[in-house]
């Protein structure tokens, strides 16, 4: 460290390294070391041609060496397959085929070349020395010449539209000409769909190449025959059929596949009603078919993954407790906090792994989520203490956790299926279902049905009480709650009469949801998806403004249209 020279702190490091380190370096750290090294032996060697002969000298050799170290950049080479991303700078000398520099304006690639960068700019001035950008042209050749004989392998690429306007392409590529995409553009559909309507230009095929070439693709593939018996509605019908069949039945069954029948009933969940009413068409894209939007974003997770996170928490949570804990006037479980926090933490961890969330699929995701454990433990705590207050669930017993249910009945040909978050039951007998919400929750007024218009806006506590009722005739529902998982401060308990085990609070309501499911089934076995105009008394009527407007899938649909302000 105190070496008065650069070749001295060489011979000072070999002589460390004999005498206190082993040999035995990982192959990662032999080559750091080894790169250190060949810069503090281009330090010697600019020390003996320049320093020694004019008996020049710097204050603490060791000291200006790390600095160097400081402001070179270093990256292993490596043999992997697949995409490796550098800073350009350091990519142009490898041994890759192919190289793409991304972003080659003016600003993104101008690299300044600086002498003697250690020296100050005022002892610069004195000796002359000036900046120079050439550096910017020198690493762009670089790219083609070092990385193979042939340098059409080096793709350069920039973006004229960014978020600060237009950027300006590095002069060194005006030099080597640009390609102009015209026949790409003459088969652009969209580019030429907008000239013809700015320009007067020949309206495009209906049709992209790429599109008549997947079409003829499928149709070469596909078991296709053109003279089947029927015509396309008879088999539209029976395509539609099997798909009904598969979700309504089959997936939503309580037997096994093999044993379901396709005479066999159908099961309807309060997603069904949700999304059917008052539009079948929403239902058929977001149910049925399961048409999802496209996006060119990415994300890691998103809110309904965090919904899927807290519930198995939860699930793992309650599996571990017999009662619901009771929160004492502090604030605190008491004896229990700890007992309660160490539960909560290995939770998260078992959430975080659980092969059904498919998280641990990603390393990347799990380590993002375990590092957000402080959070996520404080949000489960905060809904805990809510949960478990004297004055709502505390001491409750557990008595099912995550519960499938199906119910049925001789004279329809439909019973419900859905899944019960966590029931709840008391030493008096008292049974309380609760739904997680992992933001809002529902208001009691849209849980229960305008009697007089025969209309419910929201399904989900009639169905829930239904399917426990239906399994369980002397233990009915008491208590239907929806509590907020993020938002503890936010919950509804609809409850019933506490002195009846039959709850005459819920029955109006469930008069009319009765009403919901038997439209629905009637229009299920008919098969009559096709959307109406009515009334706002019909429930299912859509109205354009509120329904079709907020729909995702308008643009799919295109059921109604507005132009130039009047809807058609």
């Amino acid at each position: 460290v105190n070496a008065e020279s650069f070749k001295k702190v060489l011979s000072g490091w070999f002589a460390f390294r004999t005498a206190f380190l082993s040999e035995d370096f990982s192959k990662e750290a032999d080559n750091i070391l080894g790169r250190c090294i060949s810069e503090l032996e281009e330090l010697a060697e600019l020390e003996e041609e320049f320093l020694v002969p004019m008996n020049l000298t710097v204050n603490s050799a060791y000291a200006f060496f790390l600095n160097e170290l400081r402001n070179k950049k270093y990256k292993a080479q490596e043999k992997l397959k697949g995409v490796n991303v550098f800073e350009y700078k350091l990519a142009c000398a490898g041994a890759y085929r192919y190289n793409y520099v991304i972003d080659c304006s003016q600003n993104s690639v101008n690299v300044s070349f600086n002498p003697l960068s250690f020296l100050n700019r005022q002892k610069r001035a004195l000796l002359g020395i000036k900046d120079s950008d050439s550096a910017s042209g020198a690493i762009l050749r670089h790219y083609g010449k070092f990385n193979s004989e042939n340098s059409e392998t080096t793709f350069y690429s920039y973006s004229e539209n960014t978020f600060n306007g237009f950027a300006i392409p590095h002069n060194f590529l005006l030099n080597s000409g640009r390609t102009r995409f015209d026949e790409l553009d003459e088969s652009d559909f969209i580019k030429n769909e907008r000239l013809s309507f700015i320009e007067g230009k020949p309206f495009p095929k209906k049709l992209s190449e790429r599109q008549i070439s997947q079409f003829f693709n499928w149709k070469d593939t596909a078991d296709y025959k053109a003279n089947r018996s029927g015509t396309f509605s008879e088999n539209y019908n029976e395509v539609l059929q099997n798909k009904l069949t598969e979700v309504l039945k089959e997936k939503r069954s309580n037997r096994e596949p093999s044993a379901t029948s396709a005479d066999g009933p159908f099961f309807i969940t309060q997603s069904d009603l949700k999304n059917f009413f008052p539009c079948p068409r929403r239902w058929l894209f977001k149910n049925l078919f399961r048409i999802k939007s496209d996006t060119l974003e990415t994300s890691l997770f998103n809110p309904r993954d965090a919904g899927n996170l807290y519930h198995k928490i939860l699930e793992l949570c309650m599996e571990q407790l017999e009662l619901l804990p009771v929160l004492e006037a502090d604030e605190t479980f008491g004896d229990r906090e700890k007992e309660i926090s160490s539960l909560i933490d290995r939770c998260i961890k078992n959430a975080v792994f659980s092969p059904e969330l498919h998280f641990c699929d990603s390393p990347l995701l799990t380590d993002a989520l375990l590092s957000q454990a402080g959070s996520i433990k404080q949000t489960i705590f905060s809904f805990l203490r809510k949960l478990c207050s004297a004055k709502t669930f505390g001491g409750w017993k557990v008595t099912a956790i995550e519960k499938k249910l199906w119910t049925s009945s001789e004279d329809k040909d439909y019973g419900l299926f859905g899944k019960l978050d966590l029931v709840l039951s008391d030493v008096n007998g008292r049974v309380a279902i609760l739904d997680y919400k992992t933001s809002g929750v529902p208001a009691i007024k849209a849980c229960r049905a305008d009697v007089e218009k025969q209309t419910l806006d929201d399904f989900q506590c009639a169905a829930y009480v239904s399917l426990w009722n239906g399994n369980n005739e002397n233990a009915g529902v008491d208590f239907m709650s929806f509590f907020s998982i993020s938002k503890s401060d936010q919950s509804e308990i609809i409850n019933a009469d506490n002195a009846k085990k039959a709850p005459d609070v819920f029955e109006p309501t469930l008069g009319v949801f009765n009403r919901y499911t038997d439209l629905f089934a009637e229009k299920v076995k008919d098969k009559s998806f096709e959307p109406k105009k009515g009334g706002k008394n019909e429930i299912d009527s859509i109205d354009v403004l509120s329904d079709c407007s907020a729909c995702e899938y308008k643009t799919t649909c295109r059921y109604t249209y507005t132009v130039a302000g009047h809807n058609l």
